[in-house]
This record gives structure tokens, sequence and C-alpha cells, in this order.
């Protein structure tokens, strides 16, 4: 036979009953407590993951700029040396001096490898 409280047997409320009520209704508030902060727990981390695999994604998107930018520096870096070697060349064929400079906007140093 269940448990039946004075007050349920005789059609009333006790203190008893209503203690008892009182501690279901916040055990019942708790738990819902618990499932709110558990979601936004749950909600948190995915949005930890998703700024991470976003800043994984820059990271690599950065990698490959500064790829690029590097292999556009050699390429600049080797015509500049191209220039240097013709401008060279010319001078070494008796070009004079002067239109080396005005037209490959090199120094006399540079053009003489000083």
């Amino acid at each position: 036979m269940a448990f039946v409280s004075i007050g349920q047997k005789y059609g009333f409320v006790s203190i008893g009953d209503y203690f008892r009520q009182q501690l279901a209704e916040e055990r019942q508030q708790m738990t819902e407590e618990r499932q709110q902060l558990a979601e936004e727990h749950l909600q948190m981390a995915e949005e930890r993951q998703q700024i991470t695999e976003e800043r994984l994604q820059m990271t690599e998107e950065r990698q490959q700029f500064e790829e690029k930018l590097a292999d556009e520096r050699d390429k600049l870096k080797k015509a500049e040396e191209e220039k240097i070697n013709t401008a060279r060349g010319l001078y070494k064929d008796k070009v004079p001096i002067e239109i080396l400079i005005k037209r490959f906007n090199l120094t006399k140093e540079q053009i003489l490898g000083k």
C-alpha cells in the first residue's frame, strides 16, 4: 500500500504535504536549470569549436598568402638580377654607362658591381 499522508487521508493539505510539494518543485526547478546550463555549455563548446576551425582556416590562408608573397619576391629578385646582368653585359659590349643608367633605372654602382 502506498504512503498516504494525513492530509491526503482527510482531504486537506498538511504542512508536511506542503513541504514535500515545495521540495518536489525545487528539485524540478534545479533539474531544469541543470539542463539549461548543460545546453548552454554545449552551445559554448560548439561556438569554441567553430572559432577554432575558423582560426585554422585563417592560418592556412595566411600560410598560402605568405608562400605566394615569397614566390613573388623571388621572381622580383630574379628579374632584378637579370636586369643587372643584362646591363653589365651591355657595358662590357661598350654601351655608355649613362645610357644604361637611364634605360635600366640602375645606379652606376649596381652596373659596375661595386
